[in-house]
């Protein structure tokens, strides 16, 4: 008893001592693990530490590891081939030292090691592609016999390791170009080891039948996925090596001979009882054999049982999408060679390949047939069976189609595409679930080639669509034909538009009009829709009038040619439809969104257009196409489109559309209808056309000039305007995506905008505001740089509506009104003469409050009027001290007194004495010497130097003997055009032609008439010619001629009797008729016609031709007030803070509105002057102002950065303006911050992209 419980308590004590070896051991497993991981990591880290274990022996180490490790450390083994693979990667030195301590031995001793995981395999095989470029290890590769190991890791079966098998298949393969000699043998055995698994497959199957009764089915199935799984990596290995075209006509002839066609079509007669991967695989296996090789093609397809691949298609279930890939290249390459060798057989194949197609017709019609000999579930499973056939058949000869070639020549030839539409005619017969099918694969089969969709439209696809689209049972069914008729018309070729005549001729439209009718009661669902849509829509883009924006489109018009009243009734059915349908599916998708704009466009391009036209305008269209402008800003071939069928709509019907329609919803469409190419067969709207110009910005003006003015102006207009700065032959760094092109428009607007430039005058209300100049010679300006100007000026107003970029330039209301064709009136005369509106404003009051003292004020006063040059004088005067000389001196006393109160119009100071200036020609030379030098004194000095000189001549000019005093007092230098007076309100007063004095070559004085400009008259003359000089006699002749004046003049002054010299008459004669109560209006409207019209008219009309070469005038008269115009080129000046706020986002990790940058970044703008705020706005944005649309295409963002250091600190504030996104480092303090931003400021010329 006591020996039995020794016995006990010894064997617990060796039981508790092994057990604490053993965690001791699982301890010292774990460290070792640990510290493998750990050294893997130092390996890993730092370069200079594999050179420092490597030096200390680690190879060998790991290599005696490899050896000595038991089989079932998987992990410790997986961290030792991975540290050691890092070791020896492109190192000859360590793959030396590896090979000498034996790696390949015991790599392979692993490699056949029946419990050696994958992952171990894996890196395995990778360890030994990193020794296989050593010479050296390739003897011992030989000597190992590596590619047997190889072989023996492929039938592993190993099928979910994909890179293992492309890993071992390119190892392989490397083996065999560095020693071809072993290549036959490689091939050989792969082929002998897939026979090997094709003959136990093949005795499985046998097997499976004879003891079925004593093998669970469990267990046969789990037998045959084991052999499944290792033909599966044979395969796969010897596909790789295939395609790595390796291997040689020579030696893939000794593989043919070896039995390689007979082993693989033997493994897919198997096809039933075979995994698809397997057949996949497999099939790849062959296509991989033949591909590039005729020869070796044919060689296949006259084997005696390469017919029999055809079965193939004849599976009991649908093949996987990689099967058909693989068997659609296979028959492809195979058909394709014995077109050429044998064509016979290539026939042969493909009338196989037809029976399997229309295996489920014939099963079909024989089905009551089969039904009396066999039970219904037997009938079921024949037909379920002829239905996979015919379906596999289908895609397989879509596939082949596709890859096109002799091959698709060869199923032509068949008729396989004619037995697809014959089955289609029968396709009521078969299941819901084939016909689907069937539709399906007939709009793939014609979706990317026209060339089959018109074989199949000749053979009665159309006719047999037309009929499924109406019989279509469920949604799935309906789906698909709707797709298959849209995939038949949606080709702009030749044959497609083949196509689409006929299905026009057959009413295919009619049917998918009905859908868009009815789709509630159709059940439709989304993709029956864009089907249905897309359809209808290629099908009306073929009868499209193609009618451009220069052909006007009213709801009255354009119909009398269609008299077939039930098509129209459909077709404005279709587009109330389809506004409903816009109403319902914003919230749908864009795609079904998009497509129905533009087969509404389409529709309104139609024969029945104003028909549709006018029923999208019933619909409440225009509110709808509005909306999904506004709510889809950011996605723009979406709006473009909208705003495309909303221009439609509104130049048909333009009543109110002003009063309706938001600002930014009108400017969409202008700037899409203004960019659009007319609707053409393409029938998009070409948006990436890009028009890009380098300019250099130190030289803005004339480098803009010499690009732009060889630019066609539909060009412009057209494309995306892309600048690139470049200062002599250096590019400045900067992508343009619209910053950049805002910033050229910003400086190139602020100088051409500049009074001192020439072009423009100073106007009032605001001060810095700019009107055209009436006398733009002054600066020494030829006749063909004004007209070059003018024109540019125009174009740059134009491209800021166009972009909606602001000019931050002020024009005054009669500008604006002038460009949209609208009369100004009195009123805006303010805007352009402060002491012309005064003046006569007061004779209006006191006209009101003292008739009597009013009608006396007028006494002796006629219709003359001295504008040009008091304007000028007025704009340039304007700063000075100088005091005013009024006009009003000329009167009588008693009015001057009336109106001492208001400020009156002033006249020239004395000229300067300019003895050495005698000529025109001396004068124009002059005022660009002043010009230049920016001398305003000088300018001023020159220009009543000018009008001496111009006054003298037209008074010696038009001078005769029985001219009365009066009369020669009054003449006035005439530059008017021939423009009717009806626009004024008087019609019974015609304004003749006046001429105008002029020099010829040799400097004689000829009379010339004044031509007026035309924006559409490109022989635009310049508005000003210069007169001939003034010789001694003529100037004496002058002196003498003033004794001559009236005795009313005896006391004036000289500035007075010059300026009643410069008096124009307002029209012909109206020096004679004097002014009074009843006529007064109708002087103050020839008055406002004079200085806000005439005065301007030429230089206006050049402006508008430019103008509209960006903004096509019916846009610009259709879409735009005078008021919205001002608003869009001058945008917000001020610069309001707090609408610049309200649309930034913050971005950045933890950033927020009131982070301290932030924060102090607003303090800093708001504290800034109008001039600062505007140079922070273009350095940040391109702008000087803030358009009338703000930032609504674009938030502009605000990131700060997260880096805290003394380096950042003294960083400067980074901005992009093509995308508005300032970065502003995390400043210390707020004076840092305004430092730093002020530097940015004063540094850099514009911000970048």
């Amino acid at each position: 008893m006591e020996q039995d419980m020794e016995q006990e308590m010894e064997q617990d004590m060796e039981q508790e001592m092994e057990q604490e070896q053993e965690m001791e051991q699982e301890k010292s497993r774990a460290g070792d693990l640990e510290r493998l991981k750990a050294l893997r990591a130092l390996i890993q880290q730092d370069p200079r530490n594999v050179e420092a274990l490597a030096e200390a022996g680690l190879v060998a180490v790991l290599v005696e590891r490899i050896r000595s490790s038991p089989h079932t450390e998987q992990v410790f083994v997986l961290q030792i081939m991975a540290a050691l693979g890092f070791m020896v990667q492109k190192s000859p030195g360590r793959i030396a030292e590896a090979l000498e301590a034996g790696v390949i031995e015991a790599i392979v001793s692993r490699l056949l090691t029946p419990s050696s995981s994958e992952g171990v395999l894996l890196l395995a095989v990778q360890v030994l592609v990193f020794l296989v470029e050593n010479k050296v290890a390739l003897h011992h590769f030989l000597a190992c016999n590596i590619q047997n190991a190889l072989i023996v890791v492929l039938e592993r079966g190993c099928v979910r390791s994909s890179l293992l098998n492309a890993r071992v298949a390119n190892l392989l393969s490397r083996v065999c170009e560095l020693t071809p000699g072993t290549a036959q043998h490689v091939y050989v055995s792969l082929l002998r080891s897939i026979s090997a698994t094709t003959a136990a497959i093949e005795n499985h199957t046998s097997n499976a039948k004879d003891h079925a009764s004593v093998t669970s089915p469990g267990n046969l199935a789990a037998r045959l996925a084991q052999i499944d799984n290792r033909c599966i990596t044979l395969c796969q290995g010897l596909g790789y090596l295939l395609d790595n075209q390796l291997i040689t006509n020579t030696a893939s002839q000794q593989v043919f001979e070896a039995g390689f066609i007979d082993i693989f079509v033997r493994l897919l007669s198997q096809h039933r009882i075979i995994s698809s991967h397997l057949l996949e695989t497999a099939t790849w296996t062959i296509a991989y054999a033949i591909s590039g090789s005729t020869d070796r093609a044919a060689l296949l397809g006259q084997h005696s049982r390469a017919q029999d691949l055809v079965l193939i298609v004849r599976r009991t279930h649908r093949l996987e999408d990689g099967a058909v890939h693989a068997y659609s290249s296979l028959m492809s390459s195979m058909i394709g060679a014995l077109s050429t060798t044998d064509r016979a057989t290539a026939l042969a194949i493909t009338s196989r390949l037809m029976s399997c197609l229309m295996a489920v017709d014939v099963a079909t019609a024989d089905r009551s047939n089969l039904e009396r000999s066999r039970d219904r579930a037997e009938v079921d499973r024949i037909i379920l069976r002829a239905q996979h056939t015919t379906g596999n058949a289908l895609r397989v000869v879509r596939r082949i189609a596709k890859l096109g070639g002799t091959a698709l020549e060869v199923l032509l030839e068949g008729g396989l595409f004619k037995g697809i539409v014959s089955l289609l005619a029968r396709s009521q017969a078969y299941s819901e679930c084939l016909r689907a099918d069937l539709l399906q694969e007939i709009g793939l089969l014609v979706e990317h080639s026209p060339r089959l969709g018109l074989h199949m439209a000749l053979a009665g696809a159309l006719d047999e669509l037309k009929v499924a689209v109406e019989r279509s049972v469920t949604v799935q069914e309906l789906c698909n034909a709707t797709r298959a008729l849209a995939c038949f018309v949606e080709h702009n070729t030749p044959q497609g538009l083949r196509i689409t005549d006929m299905a026009l001729a057959k009413a295919c439209d009619e049917v998918l009009v009905r859908i868009l009718i009815e789709r509630d009661a159709r059940k439709t669902n989304y993709e029956v829709l864009l089907n249905t849509v897309g359809g209808l829509g290629y099908l009306n883009k073929r009868q499209s009038t193609h009618a451009g924006d220069d052909v006007p489109l009213s709801p009255t018009s354009g119909d009398t040619a269609h008299t077939d009243a039930a098509m129209r009734k459909r077709y404005v059915e279709a587009s109330t439809a389809l506004v409903s349908l816009l109403r319902d599916s914003e919230a749908s998708g864009d795609s079904l969104v998009w497509n129905s704009l533009w087969t509404l466009i389409y529709m309104m391009h139609g024969p029945f257009a104003s028909a549709c036209i006018k029923a999208v305008h019933q619909a409440d269209g225009v509110a709808l196409l509005s909306s999904i402008i506004t709510t889809n800003g950011k996605n723009q071939p979406l709006v473009c489109s909208a705003a495309k069928a909303l221009y439609e709509v509104v130049r048909a019907f333009p009543q109110g559309i002003l009063d309706s329609m938001p600002l930014n919803v009108r400017l969409k469409v202008l700037a899409c209808a203004a960019r659009a190419r007319p609707l053409s067969s393409t029938g998009e709207v070409d948006m990436s056309r890009t028009l890009e110009i380098a300019v250099d910005p130190e030289n803005i003006l004339e480098s803009t000039m010499c690009k732009l003015e060889t630019v066609h102006g539909d060009s412009l207009r057209a494309s995306a305007l892309k600048i690139q700065y470049v200062s002599g032959d250096v590019e400045q760094v900067g992508i343009d995506a619209g910053g950049v092109r805002r910033d050229w428009l910003s400086r190139l607007s602020r100088d051409l905008f500049n009074p001192n430039f020439g072009l423009v005058i100073a106007g009032f209300h605001p001060n810095d505001s700019v009107q055209l100049s009436p006398d733009p010679s002054f600066a020494g300006m030829s006749m063909e740089d004004q007209q070059r100007w003018y024109m540019l000026m125009g174009r740059v107003l134009g491209l800021s509506v166009l972009y909606g970029d602001p000019l931050g330039t002020a024009l005054v209301p009669s500008w604006c009104k002038l460009l949209l064709e609208e009369e100004p009136d009195f009123n805006d005369i303010r805007y352009v003469s402060k002491q012309y509106f005064s003046t006569f404003s007061s004779l209006r009051e006191l006209r009101e409050t003292d008739p009597l003292a009013f009608a006396a004020s007028l006494r002796d006063l006629t219709f003359t009027v001295n504008s040009r040059e008091l304007m000028m004088k007025e704009a340039f005067e304007r700063d000075t001290d100088t005091p005013p000389v009024s006009p009003m001196r000329l009167l009588k006393p008693k009015v001057a007194s009336m109106l001492s109160s208001s400020k009156l119009l002033t006249a020239h100071s004395p000229p300067t004495s300019l003895e050495s200036i005698t000529t025109m020609s001396e004068l124009h030379n002059a005022m660009q010497v002043a010009r230049a030098s920016q001398d305003r004194n000088q300018l001023r000095r020159l220009l009543l130097l000018q009008n001496t000189l111009l006054a003298k001549q037209k008074d010696l000019l038009t001078r005769p003997a029985s001219e009365t005093k009066r009369a020669r007092r009054l003449s006035a230098v005439s530059e008017t055009s021939s423009v009717a007076m009806e626009s004024l309100g008087s019609p019974t007063l015609k304004r003749p032609r006046f001429r105008s004095a002029s020099t010829d070559e040799t400097g004689d004085l000829v009379k010339s008439p004044c031509h007026f400009g035309d924006a559409q008259d490109d022989e635009s003359k310049a508005f000003f010619r210069g007169v001939g000089p003034i010789d001694k006699e003529e100037e004496n002749h002058l002196d003498e001629d003033q004794d001559d004046v009236d005795d009313d003049e005896e006391g004036a002054s000289e500035d007075e009797k010059r300026m009643q010299r410069m008096m124009s008459t307002l029209y012909d004669g109206g020096d004679a008729e004097e002014i009074n109560p009843g006529n007064f209006n109708r002087y103050l409207e020839m008055l406002t016609y004079k200085l806000l019209v005439e005065n301007v008219a030429q230089q206006l009309a050049l402006v508008k031709r430019g103008f509209h070469e960006i903004v096509p005038r019916k846009l610009a008269l259709l879409l735009l007030r005078p008021s919205e115009l001002q608003s869009l080129i001058e945008g917000d000046r001020d610069i309001s803070i707090e609408r610049w706020k309200a649309n930034t986002i913050y971005k950045g990790n933890g950033n927020v509105d009131d982070a301290d940058q932030i924060r102090w970044f607003w303090e800093y703008a708001s504290d800034l002057a109008k001039e600062d705020r505007q140079k922070l706005l273009l350095w940040a944005t391109g702008w000087r102002a803030i358009g009338q649309t703000g930032f609504a295409h674009r938030p502009f963002t605000v990131e700060v950065t997260s880096v805290e250091s003394p380096a950042e600190n003294e960083r400067l504030p980074s901005v992009a303006t093509c995308s508005f996104h300032l970065w502003i480092p995390k400043y210390s303090s707020k004076s840092q911050l305004v430092r730093k931003f002020s530097l940015a400021l004063q540094e850099a010329s514009f911000g970048n992209c």
